[in-house]
């Protein structure tokens, strides 16, 4: 049997974009990620290493996480609206956005301006454009990454391979989560052997759990609650609840450790309302046919099937109900 072949073709008409424009903007999505973080950081460095200049920012602080990747404060804290006046590109490159609420947090949406290319793995990605490449099949925007600079003739240097591993394992989970498959696996190994830095992404995203983070998981561990039919588990925390800790939770945090793993569950959500009135769900699938994300869309979200999220403008406890009236609906209809 021939081996699967990853170096894929990227759509002519994005690739041709990049080819014959010189400057672009870029962002890390709202809350950065690795996977955010690492593919622009990766596109930036390999586009940069051939002439062309690249301005990357981020409405949000980058997370101490990412802080040992090379050119790191390369990214600009600033608004998309601040970030259009201020730099002048050809294109603006979004990587790793579904959707607009994903990028700023100003409504409405300034306007772009100048062409838009959307590189993408997300199934429900909203962004209208021609030069558009969104592809579900990869488990990572770093993934694309890698291969359009492979498209481009880009060498990837040690940095490079750093910054797209850093967005692999973090999209994979360390190659853990459902997402994860033959390719996501050789590419890795490609970047190891170019000398991305494998072991520090591994320490910063797997083994460097803040203390009080950890202690701030005591009310989700005290919340969790078992379905009546024992196919999922929840749990909650209140603005109380929040208001006692000497630190607030990521919930994402928590949904990867805990709320995807517990024996007998199909799945598992966290919610928490941070904000007074905004409650925020993370959703985690433990097994491969079960599809978190037709929850997530219900409730105004989206994601991977795997690993989903949403946001509702609501307290609590409506929240929390709105959820279980989705999983309910779903149930009777025999899609989880």
């Amino acid at each position: 049997m021939l081996a699967i072949n990853i170096f894929m073709s990227v759509p002519t008409p994005v690739l041709k974009s990049i080819i014959e424009n010189d400057s672009f903007l870029a962002h890390a999505h709202l809350g950065p990620d690795a996977d955010s973080i690492g593919s622009t950081l990766a596109l930036k460095l390999g586009l940069e290493s051939v002439g062309k200049v690249v301005h990357i920012y981020c409405e949000d602080t980058i997370p101490e996480f990412a802080s040992f990747l090379p050119h790191i404060d390369q990214f600009a804290v600033s608004t998309l609206e601040d970030a259009l006046k201020i730099y002048d590109a050809d294109i603006y490159l979004s990587l790793d956005s579904a959707k607009w609420g994903l990028i700023t947090h100003h409504t409405p949406v300034p306007e772009l301006h100048l062409p838009l290319v959307n590189i993408d793995h997300h199934s429900d990605n909203h962004l209208d454009t021609p030069l558009a490449w969104v592809d579900s099949q990869y488990s990572s925007t770093a993934e694309m990454v890698f291969h359009l600079l492979n498209e481009l003739e880009i060498d990837i240097t040690p940095q490079i391979a750093t910054c797209l591993l850093f967005g692999i394992l973090g999209d994979t989970g360390a190659f853990q989560n459902l997402n994860t498959d033959s390719n996501s696996l050789r590419i890795a190994a490609i970047l190891k052997d170019k000398g991305g830095d494998y072991i520090q992404c591994l320490i910063e995203l797997t083994r460097s759990q803040e203390f009080l983070e950890l202690k701030a998981w005591q009310p989700l561990l005290e919340n969790l609650t078992l379905s009546s039919d024992g196919s999922f588990v929840y749990s909650t925390l209140s603005p109380e609840e929040i208001a006692s800790l000497e630190k607030s939770p990521q919930i994402g945090l928590f949904a990867n450790a805990i709320i995807g793993k517990i024996n007998g569950t199909k799945f598992g959500a966290v919610l928490a309302e941070k904000q007074s009135g905004i409650t925020k769900g993370a959703l985690r699938s433990r097994h491969p046919d079960t599809d978190v994300t037709l929850i997530a869309r219900l409730l105004s979200g989206g994601g991977h099937p795997g690993a989903a999220g949403f946001r509702l403008l609501k307290p609590l406890k409506e929240a929390k109900q709105d959820f279980l009236n989705a999983v309910e609906y779903l149930q009777k209809q025999g899609k989880i």
